[in-house]
């Protein structure tokens, strides 16, 4: 699936613009960002600063203190700016149990495919940016039968837990955590479990989250059907 962020990205190699002997490089909060985001993409969040930033940009680090008053402001403001463009909406022409599948499927591609933002995102994972999509899970969630207060609550804990699962599935993807995993297979007295342990392909995984997940929202609309 496509997202407007993953379309964003733009290679490392392409050379800033080049500008007349003595005259200063125009930027703007527009372009910081733009630039920001794809600087994230190439350096993961671990290796991205203002200094590197300013850098890339062809201005001292201080211009960037005109629209930011620090990193964090900017990686927010970054945040802020991508979420919305990496939300799944929700299929109205499926019943809800099917939407919701399909939209915790849909929604888990397209965290993956920010991959090299993840850290961003986590950053702002209740950000404001994402209140339509909260608001159509929780009307999701109360066209299954879920009071208001528990369908609002059921909506951030499937935000929460598309999210959480991304965010542990690419940090044990990395290469010394998979080696790491893999290891344990090999100690006495694990082998039993360990020999299920998953390492490289988390999707049966996800498969028992989503299907959990059901279960939990239907044993709470029986629950609030027999009160």
């Amino acid at each position: 699936m496509t997202t407007r962020a993953a379309a964003s990205k733009k290679k490392a190699s392409e050379e800033p613009a080049k500008r007349g002997p003595g005259r200063p490089p125009k930027i703007s909060r527009e372009r910081v960002l733009e630039v920001a985001l794809e600087r994230l993409y190439e350096d993961t969040y671990r290796g991205f600063s203002l200094r590197k930033l300013a850098a890339w940009l062809g201005v001292a680090p201080g211009a960037i203190y005109t629209y930011f008053a620090d990193k964090d402001e900017l990686l927010a403001a970054l945040a802020d700016q991508i979420l919305p463009d990496l939300w799944v909406e929700l299929d109205d022409g499926l019943d809800w149990k099917a939407s919701l599948v399909k939209w915790m499927y849909e929604f888990r591609a397209a965290l993956l495919g920010a991959a090299g933002l993840k850290d961003l995102i986590a950053l702002r994972i209740n950000s404001p940016a994402l209140l339509s999509g909260f608001l159509s899970l929780a009307r999701l969630l109360e066209s299954a039968g879920l009071p208001e207060r528990e369908a609002a609550h059921g909506a951030q804990h499937l935000i929460m837990t598309v999210c959480g699962f991304v965010f542990l599935e690419l940090d044990a993807l990395q290469p010394d955590l998979r080696d790491a995993l893999a290891a344990t297979k090999l100690q006495p007295g694990f082998e039993r479990l360990t020999q299920h342990v998953t390492v490289d392909d988390y999707d049966p995984l996800y498969d028992i989250t989503v299907r959990n997940t059901l279960a939990g929202i239907e044993l709470a609309a029986k629950g609030a059907e027999r009160r």
